[in-house]
């Protein structure tokens, strides 16, 4: 590995000079890009029913690999480009959430003749490799970041546009056999950092599954509870339903078309904004002037994330604007917010439906009709306080690995990003 001596301006910026051998082509010179299907309701069946198929949507892309834990089928007429062939290039092209637009894999065996969602794009390409790296070293961070728009998606003419450093075929094997050996490397040490993180989480969980089921006194008097997976409670301890003890509103979603909701200062709260405990502000900001202040949520309420990832919690330290995901717990509610903090997402979760792609669906409905324990308010602030602690624990050592994780992932990103713009001669 050394340094390319003779160079030349690529005229990209972020780009920068590349080898004076090297040329750059727009990626639909190289590759076909095809949208996916789309399909309705009434198109989901089971996984044996006859004539099923298999859909790959964003949610199969995990980790840079295909992962097969949900999973949607369909019965429809499905084209010979629309099945999927090994070596195509699955790439999350629309998404809630921004971040995860452009993430990628190539399509192996066991992806082969399935089909996938119109959230998603395929690459067809014989150069799928080395543009797989391509596409995984930034290049849709600048995309997105040199972008006003607030709708997240990659559109085909956004995909064919892309360009994209292109080396001498003998270059372009070595440089995707290099990055084949390096990238391995390091993604073993990230899995065994995401296993380590999971575990502590799932312990986490149990901690405050037993704590806000059982109570902190071992030697209490215990009454069965009357529902199965909760099994005995304290006998001073009470099951309601969420409508009785919270007071709650729900979020919405400005016109996205109406670039002007969202050209103002408010924060506007997305599940992606609920990473911590407390958040101090959104990456998304809107024009709250033009909405009902009947709209905003008070400070110190307690957010509960309803779709798509349901069940995160966290407080705003000040007024916000939340989107439709979201639902607002009012600090004027007669249960101990920092004890629903941690009680909320066991019991409510327990009430979620499966919707027809198999995933955990919560409602207004469902939430409101949702069984709780309800503890004294005296063992509610006891049971916040003991939890505040011991949880806090555990997410010192989560947050350790995390930041490992994440390291290990930018350098991952920056051996690929030098390689596939010539930064590094590989011999």
């Amino acid at each position: 590995m050394s340094i390319f001596l003779d160079k030349k301006d690529s005229e990209i910026d972020w780009i920068g000079l590349i080898p004076k051998d090297w040329s750059i082509k727009k990626l639909k010179e190289i590759a076909i890009a095809i949208t996916g299907i789309t399909y309705s309701p009434d198109d989901v069946v089971d996984n044996n029913a006859s004539n099923s198929i298999l859909v790959l949507r964003s949610s199969n892309i995990q980790n840079s690999k295909i992962c097969f834990e949900d999973n949607v089928f369909v019965n429809q007429k499905i084209s010979k480009k629309h099945k999927t062939k090994v070596g195509d290039i699955l790439i999350c092209s629309r998404n809630g959430s921004r971040h995860l637009l452009g993430k990628n894999i190539i399509i192996d065996k066991n992806g082969e003749n399935l089909t996938f969602g119109a959230f998603t794009t395929v690459l067809r390409s014989k150069y799928n490799k080395y543009v797989q790296y391509f596409l995984s070293s930034g290049v849709f961070d600048n995309i997105l970041n040199s972008s006003s728009s607030t709708i997240n998606q990659l559109t085909i003419r956004d995909l064919n546009n892309v360009e994209i450093p292109f080396p001498p075929l003998t270059q372009q094997t070595a440089i995707v056999n290099y990055l084949d050996k390096e990238t391995s490397k390091i993604d073993k040490k990230i899995y065994v950092l995401e296993q380590k993180y999971k575990k502590l989480e799932e312990y986490k969980q149990s901690i405050i599954f037993e704590i806000v089921t059982k109570g902190l006194d071992k030697n209490v008097a215990m009454k069965d509870s009357g529902i199965e997976w909760m099994g005995e409670v304290p006998n001073h301890w009470e099951v309601k339903r969420v409508k009785e003890i919270a007071k709650w509103q729900i979020g919405f979603t400005p016109d996205t078309k109406k670039s002007e909701y969202y050209d103002g200062t408010d924060d506007w709260i997305t599940i992606r904004d609920m990473d911590g405990k407390f958040i101090k502000e959104s990456k998304n900001k809107i024009n709250g002037s033009m909405f009902p202040k009947s709209w905003i949520t008070p400070s110190n309420s307690l957010l509960f994330s309803f779709k798509l990832s349901i069940g995160q919690v966290a407080f705003n330290e000040k007024e916000v604007f939340t989107n439709e995901a979201i639902c607002s717990f009012s600090p004027k509610s007669k249960v101990n917010l920092n004890y629903f903090y941690y009680s909320a997402p066991v019991f409510i979760v327990k009430n979620a439906k499966k919707n027809i792609y198999n995933a955990d669906l919560l409602n207004q409905e469902l939430i409101s009709s949702a069984l709780v324990l309800v503890p004294t308010k005296e063992d509610q602030i006891t049971i916040a306080n003991y939890l505040d602690i011991e949880t806090s624990k555990i997410d010192i050592k989560k947050e350790i690995i995390k930041k490992k994780i994440a390291l290990l992932k930018e350098y991952k990103q920056t051996i690929i990003y030098e390689a596939v713009t010539g930064k590094i001669e590989i011999l």
